[in-house]
């Protein structure tokens, strides 16, 4: 189902010059699971207007069985020269600390209706 595409993509110029203009935004969610295939799609796609954005987590890279490549998250930035890593682990831990007090808001609410 990917090997088409990309095979298409890498042979024909004016079809890759078409995909590239409609994309001009690339939103990878879960980048950590994705394989050879996808990554090369990837590359394809946004080597025009290298609008990227990944999502993912090595420590949760979980798919290696069926074909993902934890090295597609770890070698993002040696990849995508330009790119930038912004880490998540204080806000996460922010977004944890809120949604926590939004339930015990919510249950104090019920509780005074």
């Amino acid at each position: 189902m990917l090997l088409l595409p990309l095979k298409l993509l890498k042979e024909n110029d004016g079809l890759l010059h078409k995909y590239q203009s409609i994309f001009s935004y690339t939103l990878v969610d879960e980048y950590q699971d994705t394989n050879s295939v996808q990554y090369l799609l990837l590359k394809l796609l946004s080597q025009r207007n290298l609008n990227i954005a990944c999502v993912g987590d090595d420590d949760q890279s979980i798919y290696g069985w069926r074909g993902a490549d934890v090295n597609n998250i770890l070698n993002f930035e040696k990849d995508f020269s330009g790119a930038k890593i912004i880490r998540l682990e204080k806000e996460l831990s922010l977004y944890k600390k809120y949604s926590w007090c939004r339930k015990e808001f919510n249950i104090e609410q019920q509780r005074s209706t």
